[in-house]
């Protein structure tokens, strides 16, 4: 009876074996692209001068986010074509001008879902709900730091099921 629980739990990993590895490749790859976004979105600070509209800082928080968001997105695509999904069925799947379109399209949709969760975990929920703003350093609060951790857990999910259903078929 062992024999035939640990053939079954071989044959589960036998035969979701690429897709266990292509979402290894797709965390190898997003991470590095979080990497590349933040690198240039603290670099483009550094060297920008800052520009305020009202309160709201437009060089740190608009420019340098857009840059590294950017260059992180295109780095994302790349690779993903190259080393992601390499077992796609169809060789010319995700390769296309309009298939790029879809993948920016998606990352910037999720992007803008994490947006709206961080505001309603961190705005609403922490600040005005549970009054809870405890000040870490600077602006950063408890809230914020779950916010983020939930917004980018979900968006790396996100991303990944619409862009294998869109792009990578």
């Amino acid at each position: 009876m062992e024999e035939n629980v640990e053939r079954k739990e071989e044959s589960f990993f036998v035969k979701h074996r690429k897709l266990i590895f292509e979402i290894i490749r797709f965390l190898l790859v997003g991470g590095f692209a979080t990497l590349v976004d933040w690198a240039i979105s603290f670099f483009v600070t550094s060297i920008t001068p800052s520009v305020m509209v009202g309160s709201l800082d437009i060089t740190h928080t608009v420019l340098s986010t857009a840059c590294g968001f950017s260059i992180g997105l295109l780095v994302n695509y790349f690779l993903s074509v190259i080393f992601v999904f390499k077992d796609k069925k169809d060789e010319k799947s995700g390769k296309s001008f309009k298939d790029f379109l879809v993948f920016s399209l998606i990352g910037v949709l999720v992007l803008l879902f994490q947006f709206l969760l961080i505001y309603l975990v961190n705005d609403l929920l922490f600040v005005k709900g549970m009054e809870w703003t405890v000040i870490l350093v600077g602006n950063l609060t408890w809230g914020y730091i779950i916010a983020k951790v939930l917004a980018t857990a979900i968006g790396l999910v996100l991303n990944y099921i619409f862009r294998k259903i869109f792009v990578f078929r």
